[in-house]
């Protein structure tokens, strides 16, 4: 069965889908796949049937059929006689099972058509049975039913209708809104939602999409208990819960804070902290709770760094809103490079000291380079955070020796002879770079993810283009060689090493070559 709007169905006849091709009195009881006008299976159940030539099948006293398979959106059945006045019953059911609450008593008829839809409703399942106490010769010339539209069904009801009643019941479309609403009497509340006791929501109303499944849901009721949340200082902030909740459910409370106050935690009547979150869930005692929201003038301002061993820094406290807040990066040593302060991840200032005024809780990071970036110690690094200067001796900068950190240039020393593997990549800054003409090496991804670079000079010394160099420089749109076009054709280029570069040439000595 699908979701698209078909009309289909089974026709059974003395010439198609007989449960079985045997004739006689024999009565005969077993499952038959049967499949419809648009080659469906659907597996039926039948007992205490016989099968003559000249009809479908007579239906012994007591015999029946019914589809084991849902029948999705079944609208309605139409059955033909070969006898008059004999009864006959009528089952149709969501799940399965048939009963006495869903079913039809008929007479049968030879000279009409009995056609049969199922009060409206859309069920899976349908039973017919011969009650007559007699032989009854049923669908002489068809027994069908039609399924036009995914239709499905849902029930719901209430575990106590002392407490409360149900409304929304009934049949649905697939993809269609349902809303299901609890009518809780007066003194009890909505304890939620269930099927096959398993909770499904606390909503009410409760409402969604129809899916393709029958559903039975059951609102259970109980008594409910009165929640008094408040604030202690109404200038600080405010707080939203229900007013009422049942035993068993859980319930979350909310503190709003007003500009220049921080929430603190919650307590209760006997001042006990109960939690520190702003939004705080608990399961609802049998009985009331009252609590308060405590909140504090003024935010909090955390300063820290990864590199404690380098840095000292001095601010941390708890300030009031809209003062002026000054914090403090002291070095303790003169090997590295003081980036800036951040916050979340966005530069704040380059300043050793930063002054701000205060309007929101913040927390700043320190941010710190370590220039050991060869074999030797490097001392006496000239650097801000726009720019960092390589004093004159260093050979190599090792992998990894400033991925992720951010300044908008740097000078290179003449003695430097390679760069390692992503040893600049992911600079947002960084803005050029021009790479001295002795270095003959410089590894993969260098310059990877440089997004601002725009302009780099590569020396003729270089021994080769490695995979991913410039990858990802999106804004890379001058590429200057310090060798000839001959040079450049010849130099070896690994693959995808300018992957995603705007630059359509490079700039030799001689002229320019298209990349």
């Amino acid at each position: 069965m699908n979701a698209q709007n078909y009309s289909y169905g089974i026709s059974f006849s003395q010439t198609k889908n007989k449960f079985f091709d045997e004739t006689g009195s024999t009565p005969y009881s077993g499952e038959k796949t049967i499949k419809t006008n648009l080659d469906n299976d659907v597996d039926f159940s039948y007992s205490n049937v016989m099968g003559l030539n000249n009809t479908w099948h007579v239906f012994k006293n007591g015999g029946c059929f019914y589809n084991t398979t849902p029948i999705h959106g079944l609208s309605s059945l139409t059955i033909n006689f070969k006898n008059d006045d004999k009864n006959f019953k009528l089952y149709w059911s969501f799940d399965g099972t048939f009963n006495n609450e869903n079913i039809y008593l008929g007479t049968s008829s030879s000279s009409d058509a009995f056609v049969f839809n199922f009060n409206g409703e859309y069920p899976y399942y349908f039973k017919f049975e011969n009650s007559s106490g007699v032989n009854l010769n049923v669908a002489s010339v068809d027994l069908c039913f039609s399924c036009q539209e995914n239709v499905y069904q849902i029930t719901a009801s209430s575990d106590d209708l002392t407490k409360g009643s149900v409304d929304g019941a009934g049949s649905y479309k697939y993809g269609e809104e349902v809303n299901l609403i609890a009518l809780p009497e007066s003194g009890y509340s909505l304890l939620g939602w269930y099927e096959n006791d398993s909770l499904v929501s606390n909503d009410n109303p409760f409402t969604f999409n129809m899916d393709n499944h029958y559903h039975n849901y059951v609102a259970k009721f109980d008594t409910g208990y009165n929640l008094f949340v408040s604030s202690e200082n109404a200038a600080a902030g405010q707080t939203v819960a229900p007013s009422i909740s049942c035993a068993g459910l859980t319930v979350t409370v909310k503190a709003i804070e007003s500009r220049g106050w921080e929430f603190a935690f919650w307590y209760d009547e006997d001042l006990n902290e109960v939690s520190s979150n702003i939004e705080y869930s608990f399961v609802m005692p049998n009985h009331e709770v009252t609590l308060f929201a405590a909140f504090t003038e003024g935010y909090d301002v955390n300063v820290f760094t990864k590199v404690p061993s380098e840095l000292s820094l001095s601010g941390s406290g708890h300030y009031l809103v809209d003062q002026s807040i000054t914090v403090n990066a002291i070095k303790t040593n003169n090997r590295g490079t003081f980036i800036g302060w951040f916050d979340n991840n966005q530069l704040m200032s380059n300043e050793l000291s930063y002054t701000f005024t205060l309007e929101k809780p913040t927390t700043l990071e320190a941010k710190w380079h370590n220039l050991s970036i060869s074999n030797n110690t490097v001392n006496g690094i000239i650097s801000s955070v726009n720019h960092i200067y390589v004093p004159d001796g260093i050979t190599g900068i090792r992998y990894n020796a400033f991925s992720s950190y951010y300044f908008a240039s740097i000078d290179l020393p003449n003695s430097l002879l390679s760069i390692g593997s992503n040893a600049f990549s992911n600079n947002i800054l960084l803005q050029e770079i021009v790479i001295p003409n002795n270095v003959t090496l410089i590894e993969y991804q260098a310059f990877m993810h440089c997004s601002n670079l725009e302009s780099i000079t590569i020396p003729s010394s270089l021994s080769s283009l490695t995979q991913g160099l410039l990858r990802e420089c999106t804004s890379l749109s001058t590429i200057k060689y310090l060798g000839t076009m001959a040079q450049w054709e010849s130099l070896p280029k690994a693959e995808y090493w300018n992957l995603s570069v705007p630059a359509a040439s490079v700039i030799c000595t001689d002229g320019s070559v298209s990349l």
